[in-house]
């Protein structure tokens, strides 16, 4: 053996870099490079007595899991089902959930980030899909953080193909499209309106709503289409006013339709209510479907009586899922991407009217 081996010699006979050497001898980047290679960089440094210690010291555990929000008055009333959720099963566990406050507005962002990372606030670090640019994503990868993101709206994007070492976890909106437009009769499809707010997230419902329809030979036209709103994230409030407002100004094109598809359900009520003014009834004269957000919390907090069909994402399964990727990233973290796949929920005048119309046949 050659105790005076370089770490370039080490490098050359694995036919890899220098800093692909260090990343395998690194606990905390060997999960940047393949099982089968660091194995092969571990055996040379054995065979030719390469020091495989490097002075790094173990990392110490803070047991805290960081939560990172932009708009946290937002975030909190979206996903306070879900954190209630996660941290009863991380406290189970030994971990607590902390929320870090960053400022989403550009430089800010980066020099929030940088500084949350070096202080080691947490060891494992949960940001929203808004929060990844490409300095904040160098900034992940560079320092081979534990990170997870989540994607709560619609994902045509692939965010994984495009952050691949940045673990995440998502709702398959697709699944309950695909179930709505299977259950939901044809009659009914072919007079389809899409009412949303207009941000990025009805935008690719709507991309998913049309994809299903084309399955079904049946094209969803601009004329059947109404995004309104400044596109800016909206509270329900301001979401419910601004979808009155909608349905006034674009009363002649959104009245006399069977089937509405509608993104979130502020703009739902919105719409029911304006179109009850005109005399339709909701279940007997159309349909709604919209988003709903299940977890066994809410049933204390509220209850569902309007008559909608229902794209339905479960916040318990999501917490669940997730407090057990935080504890698999913490001990091994190799980067993973987990979907959460939706339901449809028809509505109960539809699942009656179909109910009556098989039993007449």
């Amino acid at each position: 053996m050659n105790p005076k081996i370089s770490g370039a010699e080490i490098a050359r006979l694995a036919r890899v870099s220098q800093s692909t050497v260090s990343r395998a001898l690194n606990p905390h980047r060997a999960w940047q490079i393949s099982a089968e290679k660091r194995a092969e960089i571990l055996s040379l440094c054995q065979t030719h007595g390469y020091p495989v210690k490097n002075g790094i010291k173990p990392r110490y555990r803070t047991f805290k899991i960081g939560f990172v929000m932009g708009r946290m008055d937002h975030d909190l009333d979206t996903c306070r089902f879900m954190l209630r959720q996660l941290c009863d099963h991380l406290q189970a566990s030994g971990y607590t959930l902390t929320l870090i406050r960053v400022d989403f507005s550009s430089p800010k962002m980066i020099l929030h980030v940088r500084h949350i990372i070096k202080s080691d606030i947490a060891d494992l670090y949960i940001v929203g899909s808004s929060l990844l640019n490409g300095q904040t994503i160098e900034l992940f990868h560079r320092i081979s953080r534990r990170v997870i993101c989540y994607y709560t709206g619609s994902d045509i994007w692939k965010p994984a193909r495009f952050h691949s070492l940045i673990s995440s976890i998502r709702y398959d909106h697709e699944t309950s499209f695909r179930q709505a437009t299977e259950q939901i009769p044809l009659p009914l499809l072919r007079d389809s309106f899409f009412f949303g707010y207009c941000d990025r997230d009805a935008e690719e419902k709507l991309h998913l709503l049309r994809r299903q329809l084309r399955k079904h030979h049946i094209s969803l036209t601009r004329s059947r289409v109404v995004l309104y709103g400044s596109g800016l994230i909206s509270s329900g409030l301001a979401t419910y006013r601004d979808g009155v407002r909608a349905v006034h100004e674009n009363l002649e094109r959104i009245r006399d339709h069977r089937l509405y598809w509608v993104e979130s359900t502020p703009a739902a009520a919105a719409l029911k209510d304006e179109l009850e003014r005109t005399g339709s009834t909701c279940g007997s004269d159309y349909q709604i479907v919209t988003y709903r957000f299940y977890s066994s919390l809410r049933q204390d907090y509220s209850r569902i009586d309007d008559d909608f069909c229902h794209l339905v994402c479960d916040e318990d399964q999501f917490a669940r899922t997730l407090s057990e990727l935080i504890l698999t990233l913490i001990d091994d973290p190799t980067p993973r991407h987990l979907v959460i796949p939706t339901r449809f929920e028809i509505s109960d005048s539809l699942a009656a009217q179909l109910k009556a119309h098989n039993g007449k046949v």
